[in-house]
């Protein structure tokens, strides 16, 4: 009788590598969706966070200059002169206030630069834009096709930022919650095909006072909970209320 050699054999090797194959098709795709939810939520609060830390400077620098003239400090964005804020350009005439001309200051107090787009491109990243579920969102997508695009210097994302102010009033810039821009937060960068609300496209509103506040707001509870999503456009609220994770 032979006595049996100490090991695996050839079938119970194969066995364990299947084995070991399901377990990691089960598990990786899950680690990686975590991974990438997290990336996710942590890009959009440290975006948020530097646009609001670069308003609170650009409010702080024109009441410098206010306070050194005697001139009354001013707690709004629509409150400052251009005249007031370095770096301002002037090519907008007849121009007084900073809502005006949001797009040609902020990338000063920003560190971002513009995005170098054809025409072509800055109307495919509109017409790209989808819900979560995939289906196109024409209205939103006409937005962030005429906005203008912006790239920051050390965080991962892009921004799209529509300026809401154009008919704006001597009354509106004195409100503190009046919306001066439209923020469009990419966490995946331009160049990464399509976007899609929810996922990795996010819509805010900049305030007057310098907060950026999620849409969604009032209907996130509903429209982008766990489990469903019915809307991803409400999901930067979702986001932002759950601690800046994604749980959808």
């Amino acid at each position: 009788m032979k006595k049996r050699l100490n090991g695996f054999t050839l079938a119970e090797v194969l066995l364990s590598l299947a084995i070991i194959g399901v377990i990691a098709a089960l598990t990786i795709p899950g680690l990686f969706s975590r991974f990438s939810n997290a990336h996710t939520g942590s890009t959009l609060a440290r975006t948020v966070e530097q646009i609001e830390l670069g308003c609170r400077k650009i409010i702080e620098t024109a009441n410098m200059e206010y306070t050194q003239n005697g001139d009354t400090p001013t707690d709004t964005l629509g409150g400052i002169s251009l005249d007031d804020i370095p770096h301002a350009t002037t090519d907008k005439s007849g121009t007084d206030s900073f809502a005006e001309a949001i797009e040609d200051v902020a990338p000063s107090y920003w560190a971002i630069s513009e995005l170098d787009l054809t025409d072509t491109e800055s109307t495919a990243i509109g017409t790209d834009s989808n819900t979560y579920d995939g289906s196109t969102q024409s209205a939103y997508a006409e937005d962030i096709s005429k906005a203008k695009k912006y790239k920051f210097a050390k965080i991962p994302a892009n921004v799209y930022i529509v300026n809401a102010c154009d008919s704006a009033t001597d009354d509106d810039l004195s409100e503190p919650d009046f919306v001066i821009a439209k923020l469009f937060i990419d966490v995946d960068g331009y160049d990464k095909g399509k976007s899609a609300f929810g996922k990795d496209l996010f819509a805010f509103e900049l305030l007057n006072n310098g907060r950026v506040v999620p849409y969604g707001k009032d209907s996130y509870t509903t429209d982008c909970k766990e489990g469903y999503v019915k809307d991803g456009y409400a999901c930067a609220a979702r986001v932002m209320a759950d601690g800046w994770k994604v749980n959808y």
